[in-house]
């Protein structure tokens, strides 16, 4: 999934410092275009996880699984974003897009586009503390382990820098 960069307005901030639940509401309030995007390291390897908004309201959201290479989008994603700023260690990073390619995403990236979330409802998803069980309903637990990292390791290749 190709998403623009676009102009980085708040960069590398500690998930542990924040209320996610303001960070919304403020970009909300100030009818907002762009993304929020968050990456932790948990149990099952990085985590990213982005929230995008169009004039303030959220309109969909993709999390990824990084070291297993899978991504969830959409309704099933909106849970995992909040999940992953309920890690004690990531930090985040607000990108600021125009109307413009905000549209080129919606119609590039429709999986992505929340279906039956309400925009208005979605602090409801607010989760305080890290959830392995909300991991574990997309990771396929016989892949545990085998991520690519682990596999070099396996063959001896453990100290090639990635």
């Amino acid at each position: 999934m190709n998403i623009p960069t676009g102009e980085r307005v708040a960069e590398t901030i500690s998930v542990a410092k924040v209320d996610v639940r303001k960070v919304i509401s403020d970009l909300q309030v100030k009818k907002f275009n762009g993304y929020v995007s968050v990456t932790a390291k948990m149990n099952y390897g990085f985590e990213d996880s982005a929230l995008f908004f169009k004039q303030g309201s959220t309109i969909g959201s993709v999390h990824s699984f990084l070291s297993f290479e899978k991504a969830v989008y959409g309704d099933d994603a909106v849970s995992l974003f909040f999940n992953t700023f309920g890690a004690k260690f990531g930090c985040f990073d607000v990108f600021k897009l125009t109307s413009e390619q905000m549209e080129l995403i919606m119609t590039f990236n429709d999986k992505i586009l929340f279906r039956s979330t309400n925009p208005l409802k979605i602090l409801d998803n607010y989760i305080k503390e890290y959830k392995d069980s909300l991991v574990e309903k997309y990771i396929d637990k016989s892949d545990i382990g085998k991520d690519k990292y682990s596999l070099l390791k396996e063959i001896g290749l453990g100290n090639i820098g990635l």
